[in-house]
């Protein structure tokens, strides 16, 4: 995937345009979106999907919380908890605790060590 401005644009249009449909019309093509879009450095694409996730419902929303699993950032794992929280999947997606714990730890691993001891010796 091209982080180039037209993919980004692309991809942006596309996702509004398959949300917008019933999900049952675009079979795997908007999983396939929200995939691409995880893959991507952008932080407008990762922004999409946080939004999706929080303000759709069904098929949709699970979508973008299967792709948001793939982002590796604080933001991800926030958007991700305020869901588990808030019990806001409508029960479309039971492995949302799976996703986080592998999210934490894949944010665990890329801080320096000093900072894993000294932030879980005050837990």
């Amino acid at each position: 995937m091209s982080d180039a401005p037209e993919a980004v644009a692309w991809l942006k249009r596309r996702f509004e345009a398959l949300k917008a449909s019933d999900p049952s019309d675009s079979a795997g093509d908007f999983s396939s979106v929200c995939q691409a879009m995880a893959r991507s450095n952008s932080r407008q694409l990762a922004d999409l999907l946080f939004d999706g996730a929080l303000n759709t419902t069904g098929k949709t929303q699970g979508d973008c919380i299967g792709a948001i699993g793939e982002i590796t950032s604080e933001k991800a794992l926030s958007v991700l908890k305020q869901l588990a929280e808030g019990k806001r999947t409508d029960g479309v997606f039971t492995r949302l605790d799976d996703i986080i714990k592998d999210l934490e730890g894949r944010l665990r691993a890329l801080r320096p060590m000093a900072e894993v001891l000294e932030k879980e010796a005050k837990q």
